[in-house]
């Protein structure tokens, strides 16, 4: 039986840029040995250890809304993105979200933070994990379904 489509509402341009962070991420952590990302989606799920939840979400939902199709049967739609890399160490687990907080040579500390920021305003939330087979990290965008499954990808100008 193939899954039918799950939509979320989101500024397009936005969610854009909050994957395009998660994948740069990603293939840095990999670039000294190499390695592979796997993106997958689901359901109401969690990360496998560590999770690192933010205290706060916005309360509003993101201006401009586009309908991103994506397989799950549940109320909150995942996309976890999973590297072979080293991993994410204590204090990055802790601090991922923090504005200038990098432990990445040459890093500014703003990639992780900013995709958090636009998934709060999104209604959603950033979780970081380190897993431990294959050994790497983890890193899952959660967000809210839509309410209207009929909505239309738009960008705001």
């Amino acid at each position: 039986m193939k899954p039918s489509p799950a939509w979320v509402d989101c500024d397009a341009r936005r969610m854009s840029q909050a994957v395009g962070n998660l994948i740069i991420n990603a293939i840095q952590a990999m670039a000294a040995h190499g390695g592979t990302l796997t993106i997958r989606s689901g359901g109401n799920e969690r990360p496998t250890s560590n999770v690192q939840r933010p205290t706060s979400k916005a309360d509003a939902p993101a201006p401009g809304a586009c309908g991103v199709p994506l397989n799950s049967d549940l109320s909150t739609l995942n996309l976890h993105f999973t590297d072979t890399g080293r991993g994410f160490s204590e204090a990055a687990l802790a601090r991922h979200a923090e504005l200038f907080f990098s432990e990445k040579e040459g890093g500014m500390g703003i990639g992780l933070s900013v995709t958090s920021e636009i998934l709060r305003a999104h209604r959603g939330e950033l979780r970081v994990a380190n897993v431990s087979n294959p050994a790497g990290a983890q890193v899952t965008i959660a967000l809210p379904r839509a309410a209207n499954p009929q909505s239309a990808i738009r960008n705001p100008q």
